[in-house]
């Protein structure tokens, strides 16, 4: 019952989050984009980067690792399917197009990510190269 009404309450919020932000979006020129793919993702899963940071800091990693990609497995193969399905049902077209940058950004990160699971061990430099495709991703899309 606990996580039904969180998961309620987080649909609730994010839906407040996305119309207090389009005011911002107007008003400041920041790009669409960079608000979908950068911002509403980051604030909305804060809470799944903090447990995932914490039980990675006590060792445990593998479920650390578990928790951030099954995150975006979700997301991908369940939630797109769902928004496109809704859209269908309530009358509002929904299409998945990806631009050529957004592509680029996945298959990156997709392929940083494979290099830095694939020997079961994590390193500083390893993160920091992740950071960085993040931080790239966020600038390129600044403008979108």
């Amino acid at each position: 019952i606990v996580l039904a009404v969180s998961a309620v309450a987080t649909g609730v919020l994010s839906e407040v989050l996305v119309k207090a932000i389009e005011p911002t979006i107007h008003d400041t020129g920041i790009g669409e984009t960079f608000v979908g793919l950068i911002i509403v993702p980051a604030l909305g899963n804060i809470a799944e980067h903090l447990s995932a940071v914490r039980i990675a800091w006590r060792g445990n990693m593998e479920f650390s690792m578990g928790i951030v990609f099954n995150s975006g497995l979700q997301v991908a193969l369940f939630i797109t399917a769902a928004a496109v399905l809704a859209g269908t049902i309530v009358g509002h077209d929904v299409t998945v197009v990806f631009a050529p940058l957004e592509l680029a950004v996945l298959g990156a990160a997709a392929v940083m990510a494979a290099f830095v699971t694939a020997d079961g061990e994590a390193t500083w430099i390893e993160g920091l190269e992740l950071v960085a495709i993040y931080i790239l991703a966020a600038l390129s899309f600044w403008f979108l």
